[in-house]
């Protein structure tokens, strides 16, 4: 029994060694075997087991035979709630086709390696070319534009609702059950990112400017300019934000007779996600009522499920899945948050060397740049909380954020800090570029005057 832990845990540790320095360690007092084959591993990274929970990036694997799978028998791999993962295993399947599946399980979804190198190649500037994205479908289009987005600290959503009527509604039983399911949802990421959530109604844009109808009668808003001119015209009537954090706006499109988007094939959408602005969903009105209780619950499920989806998008939180993989009926599940926990920890460590890196680059670049006191203390804490930070990260395996979000802060408000980009500070070359129209109008007469009195000095003199 002894030999085969060793074997398995030799294979495992060959591919279980991230590209980014994590390494996944087994808790052997949950790890058995029966005839040779896997019943039940756990696989826990990064410590003992002393930590917290929700500091580790830790995940469970359930191995069960075929005969015990209670799940459809297409799949291969279920998801649970938590950070479970059930895989299904066949008599005939022997331990290197075993130890494959749960390969790519870990790399392609529970950590995503895809999502690491795109954001590395982000940072180096190797940006993928125009015709390498026209060979992609519009689905990993878009997908590549919002893995490629740096990640802020925090984001104001905004839930619009734009109403089809001046009629005020009787009570907002609506805008508070979907402030509740959104405070609740950005609660989950606390740890991470924080979501600022506000609901407001917004009156005065007619939908049906926007809408076409085919032959059948069926309206539908075709996604495209029609679309980009409906979302200017919301930009238009909302009121600005003192706040300097990422705006993502939720709208949601009520009307009397629900209508659908319509996508460049043609296709039916439910709704429409733009990366870096929000989404859009259309909604039949509903009130709640003693009578209509049930009616009233299943939409409000189907909204905030769309919002959710659209949220979980925009900050790359993907859950994209093969055909033979599922998962439970949650937001978001446990593995999701440590999956966007790991992201966002990358994502922050490489905003933090890029601008540290850029004004690094600036201040040897420009002479005579005066860097005050304050500046300088700024970036030489960013520079220690970075060290810290990646040191703690390699040493414990422990994902903290507190330190590199603090560091990512420092360093971006150095990088956009006036000071370092005003005109007082700029090479001689350029001074005197600057300085000689200005100067020269005024000296010129002086110089004049210096020379014609000299002149006069000096046939007096002779």
């Amino acid at each position: 029994m002894d030999k085969e832990n060793e074997e398995i845990k030799r294979k495992n540790e060959e591919f279980l060694k991230s590209p980014i320095g994590i390494e996944l360690q087994y808790d052997r007092t949950i790890l058995w075997y029966e005839t040779t084959k896997i019943q039940k591993a756990n696989i826990i990274s990064i410590d003992e087991g002393k930590e917290k929970k929700d500091e580790t990036l830790s995940f469970t694997f359930n191995f069960i035979p075929e005969d015990k799978w209670k799940y459809f028998t297409k799949y291969v791999v279920f998801f649970n709630k938590g950070n479970c993962v059930d895989i299904k295993y066949t008599d005939n399947m022997n331990d290197e086709e075993i130890v494959k599946r749960l390969k790519s399980l870990i790399l392609d979804v529970l950590i995503d390696t895809h999502l690491i190198d795109i954001l590395m190649k982000r940072e180096t500037g190797k940006i993928m070319s125009s015709k390498h994205l026209e060979y992609m479908s519009p689905k990993y289009q878009n997908r590549y534009i919002w893995d490629s987005t740096a990640l802020a600290s925090r984001y104001n959503i905004q839930v619009i609702i734009v109403r089809n009527s001046f009629q005020r509604k009787q009570n907002n039983i609506f805008e508070k059950n979907i402030h509740k399911a959104l405070n609740n949802f950005g609660n989950k990421l606390n740890g991470s990112v924080k979501l600022l959530v506000t609901v407001e109604s917004l009156y005065g844009i007619n939908i049906d400017n926007f809408l076409e109808t085919d032959i059948t009668g069926k309206k539908f808003l075709k996604i495209g300019s029609k679309v980009e001119n409906l979302m200017t015209a919301i930009d238009q009537q909302l009121s600005g934000t003192l706040s300097i954090d990422p705006q993502l706006k939720l709208v949601l499109l009520e009307n009397n007779e629900n209508f659908v988007f319509i996508n460049e094939e043609g296709d039916d959408e439910k709704g429409v996600i733009a990366a870096g602005w929000g989404s859009l969903l259309s909604y039949t009105t509903l009130t709640y009522s003693d009578n209509n209780n049930e009616e009233y619950m299943n939409q409000l499920k189907q909204v905030t499920s769309f919002l959710f989806g659209s949220l979980k998008t925009l900050l790359g939180i993907h859950s994209d899945l093969l055909s033979v993989y599922e998962k439970t009926k949650v937001p978001l599940s446990d593995w999701e948050i440590q999956k966007f926990k790991l992201r966002f920890y990358i994502d922050k460590v490489l905003s933090t060397i890029h601008n540290i890196k850029s004004t690094n680059a600036l201040i040897l670049k420009v002479e005579n740049m005066e860097v005050s006191n304050v500046i300088a203390n700024k970036m030489n804490e960013a520079i220690f909380l970075l060290n810290k930070s990646l040191s703690d990260f390699e040493r414990t395996g422990i994902i903290k954020l507190d330190d590199i979000v603090k560091a990512s802060d420092l360093s971006e408000s150095v990088a956009s800090d006036p000071s370092l980009v005003s005109l007082l500070y700029f090479p001689s070359d350029q001074k005197i570029g600057v300085y000689l129209p200005i100067a020269l109008p005024a000296v010129f007469p002086v110089l004049l005057s210096t020379y014609s009195f000299y002149e006069d000095w000096k046939k007096n003199k002779k």
